[in-house]
């Protein structure tokens, strides 16, 4: 099944030379964990068009076979997907559970239905659930890409975007581990962007993205 459609995605910035895409076309099926090998300059660019942030200049975004027109499909669109962004915006100063609360309350789910998920899920994968009360700033690195994880996956979403800047190896393999598993268990679609080439061995399909365009690199059976 096709989960997402970039068709003839093009942006430009005139006053930035390299915030540029040029002709995108892919199409990232259920199921699939994708690997973008990326520049560093470029890869925020397509990320936020993945994500909902950016809109292009022209062609279209197709979710789940419905083509993304305005800013409300937009909108719903990024309530509707993953992402695992170790920078993300989380409040330092609350504590995690508050704020899980807060960012997924925005997406209309209820307090009760907030807590009850995220136990389970940090239960379901061993996570220590003390790290609730523990305020933000106090998180290490590991726990921080836990926590995050967490809220990438929380809201059963289809899509799962990671922008890959894990620090601790193991950390890192824990994850893709996970999200794998939920690739092959719940027909999730993962897009991971990474500089890192060695870890070209973690994906069903490894892409490209250089001087603007995406390139289809191989199959993992190709090998």
């Amino acid at each position: 099944m096709k989960r997402l459609t970039l068709d003839n995605i093009v942006y430009y910035n005139e006053r930035i030379s390299y915030r540029k895409l040029k002709d995108i076309n892919v199409t990232f099926d259920s199921g699939t964990l994708y690997l973008i090998i990326s520049d560093k300059k470029l890869d925020a660019l397509l990320l936020s068009i993945l994500i909902g942030l950016e809109m292009p200049a022209s062609g279209s975004i197709i979710y789940n076979e419905k083509t993304l027109k305005n800013k409300n499909d937009f909108n719903d669109f990024q309530c509707s997907i993953g992402t695992l962004i170790i920078n993300d915006s989380l409040l330092n100063n609350e504590t995690v559970m508050i704020n899980y609360e807060l960012i997924l309350s925005d997406i209309g789910l209820a307090k009760t239905t907030i807590n009850e998920r995220v136990v389970k899920l940090f239960n379901q994968y061993g996570i220590n659930t003390n790290i609730l009360n523990k305020k933000v700033k106090s998180l290490s690195d590991e726990e921080r890409c836990y926590v995050l994880f967490i809220l990438a996956i929380v809201n059963e979403p289809d899509l799962i975007i990671v922008y890959d800047v894990f620090h601790d190896l193991k950390v890192r393999e824990k994850i893709i581990e996970w999200l794998k598993e939920l690739c092959s268990k719940n027909n999730t679609t993962v897009i991971f962007f990474t500089q890192e080439r060695e870890s070209v061995t973690l994906a069903d399909e490894i892409w490209r993205f250089h001087d603007g365009r995406l390139t289809f690199v191989k199959k993992i059976e190709d090998k």
